[in-house]
């Protein structure tokens, strides 16, 4: 890369902090940017309590886009639209590519009438077809300056165990957009023990209350080092997703449960579409179906040749394509583009 076009990294993400006692954690893909691409990072700082009030209103990182423009760097690269969006306002000599997860929501397509901050930014990237149609079709983005980028996994965290085995229980993890009543729904009467991690390093949503029998166990506040224990353990990794979910809630869950070898069930959302190849790296069931997950969730458990092969094709999907380093070469592409 070029010495001029050396990326400002923004991230909504906390700097990492030293190793726990129960061991280490998955890279970020902002410690993977800022190394390979020679790059700075910029975390969020402390607010004066008025402007942390706004930040809070708003969700949007007010003072970290400030300080970004006082740097002047040569080129900006955000990971959330918490702080691309104001620095999308603030800055318009400095070339600026947004990583953006979603902009379908209400709030935020209120955001771009008023204020146009996805025309004035130079190049958005989003993980999920649905989002990077939006962008071309209603906001009006020229194809070259919306595209499609795959979302990743650190693979050397997330890995198959030593020595695999078929597994032990099914395997549901994550918060945003999940639908854990059709998982319910789907194994109430199904005596196939099941564990349940509705948490998540990143997502503020809330979830109803679960009432689940006793084969379905609710787990939180792991450690990474236990999330990949529970992973590995598990005969298939099943992600409940909402009916039309247009972006990719859900993916980090795929892409984990690929990483580390196991089987992957994943609902049929518009968001989702391409992370899952039916019957080659996974499997897909129509969202909101729980006779369906039903039926597919006993075909696997009782089929453990097809678990195994799923499984190494799902290894093998993330080897080839959706690495932290696959993620931080196409964002470097990226960045010479518009540099």
């Amino acid at each position: 890369m070029r010495p001029f076009a050396r990326p400002f990294i923004l991230t909504s993400s906390r700097p990492p902090g030293p190793a726990s006692n129960d061991g280490p954690a998955p890279r970020t893909d902002f410690e993977v940017m800022s190394r390979g691409l020679q790059g700075r990072v910029l975390y969020p700082g402390a607010s004066t309590e008025p402007v942390a009030i706004a930040e809070d209103a708003l969700r949007l990182d007010l003072s970290q886009a400030v300080r970004a423009v006082r740097a002047r760097p040569s080129v900006y690269v955000s990971l959330s639209e918490r702080a691309g969006i104001p620095l999308s306002l603030l800055s318009r000599a400095t070339p600026h590519v947004l990583i953006a997860h979603l902009l379908t929501s209400r709030r935020k397509r209120l955001m771009e009438q008023a204020t146009r901050f996805l025309r004035r930014t130079e190049l958005t990237l989003v993980f999920s077809r649905p989002q990077e149609r939006y962008l071309r079709e209603e906001v009006g983005v020229a194809p070259k300056r919306a595209r499609f980028i795959w979302d990743k996994v650190d693979h050397r965290f997330y890995r198959p165990a030593p020595d695999p085995e078929p597994g032990e229980y099914i395997l549901s993890v994550g918060r945003e957009q999940r639908d854990y009543a059709t998982l319910v729904q789907a194994l109430r009467d199904v005596p196939i023990p099941c564990v349940v991690v509705p948490g998540s390093s990143w997502s503020h949503r809330s979830l109803a209350p679960l009432s689940a029998p006793e084969h379905i166990q609710i787990r939180e506040s792991l450690s990474y080092p236990e999330l990949r224990r529970l992973y590995r353990r598990a005969r298939v990794v099943v992600v409940p997703v909402n009916p039309q979910t247009d972006y990719a809630a859900g993916v980090n869950a795929i892409l984990e449960g690929m990483a580390c070898g196991r089987a992957v069930v994943a609902s049929e959302t518009p968001g989702l579409a391409g992370y899952v190849e039916d019957g080659h790296d996974g499997r897909r069931v129509p969202a909101g179906d729980p006779a369906a997950l039903r039926a597919l969730i006993e075909e696997l458990w009782e089929d453990p040749a097809q678990t195994a092969r799923l499984g190494m094709a799902g290894r093998d999907t993330v080897e080839q394509q959706r690495t932290i380093e696959h993620f931080a070469a196409r964002v470097a592409e990226s960045i010479e583009s518009v540099a």
